[in-house]
C-alpha cells in the first residue's frame, strides 16, 4: 500500500530527483510481437530472516513503507545488471510511476526520488483514459493474491510474506528475458536493499 503523505506538507518528507534526464531504458532482452500471448517464467527469491528485519527496522528512519523501499532497490539493482536509464513501472493502487535506474545516484538520492514519486501519483493519479505504457510491474500483498503478471509488461516482481520472511517472485516473459538476466536481478537485489537499510545509520 502506498504511503499516504500530506498534501500540505510535501517538502518535509519529499526531495525532489534530479534535474538530470535520463534516457528510457530498454529493459528487456529481446523484442516480440505485443499481440502474442506472454510465456510466464518465474524465479522465487526470498529474503533472509536478517535482512528482512533489517527492512522492516529501517522504514521509520527512511520515511517509506516497504514499497517505497522495495521500489529503490529495483531501481539499483536494474543498473548494476541491465542499465541506466528511466523505467516505467505499473506499481499496484498507485499507478504508473518512473524508476530513475542509476549508478551515480546515492542512497538517499535513490529513496527521495522515490518519496517524489509515490506521493506525486498520491496527489496527481494516473489518467485512466490515457494509460501509460510500463516496462515492469511491482505488486506486494497476499501470497498468491495474483496467478500471474498483468499482460503487456514483460517483468513483474512480487512481494510478500511467508513464514515472517519477505519472500521475492520474480515473473518474466522467456521470449524477452533471458533466464540469466533475472538471476543477476534477483542477486543484484538483496546488495540494493542492504545499501538502502544502511542509509538509516546516516540519517540517525
Amino acid at each position: 500500500m502506498v504511503a499516504q503523505y500530506p498534501a500540505g506538507r510535501l517538502s518535509d518528507v519529499v526531495t525532489a530527483p534530479s534535474a538530470t534526464t535520463h534516457r528510457p531504458l530498454c529493459l528487456a532482452d529481446h523484442d516480440a510481437d505485443a499481440a502474442r500471448a506472454p510465456r510466464w517464467a518465474k524465479l522465487s527469491a526470498p529474503l533472509s530472516g536478517v535482512l528482512t528485519m533489517e527492512l522492516d527496522g529501517a522504514q521509520p528512519g527512511l520515511q517509506l513503507t516497504t514499497e517505497g523501499v522495495l521500489l529503490a532497490a529495483l531501481g539499483r539493482a536494474i543498473a548494476k545488471t541491465i542499465g541506466e536509464g528511466a523505467v516505467s513501472v505499473t506499481v499496484d493502487g498507485a499507478g504508473v510511476l518512473t524508476l530513475t535506474c542509476a549508478l551515480a545516484l546515492s542512497p538517499a538520492q535513490r529513496l527521495g526520488a522515490i518519496r517524489y514519486s509515490l506521493v506525486t501519483a498520491c496527489t496527481h493519479p494516473t489518467d485512466t483514459a490515457a494509460p501509460r505504457r510500463a516496462d515492469a510491474h511491482f505488486a506486494q500483498g497476499a501470497r498468491g493474491a495474483v496467478d500471474r503478471p498483468p499482460r503487456g509488461v514483460p517483468l513483474s516482481l512480487r512481494a510478500y510474506r511467508d513464514s515472517g520472511r519477505l519472500q521475492l517472485d520474480w515473473w518474466y516473459d522467456v521470449d524477452r528475458f533471458e533466464s540469466s538476466t533475472v538471476e543477476e536481478l534477483a542477486e543484484q537485489f538483496p546488495l540494493a536493499l542492504i545499501e538502502l537499510t544502511s542509509e538509516t545509520v546516516a540519517l540517525v
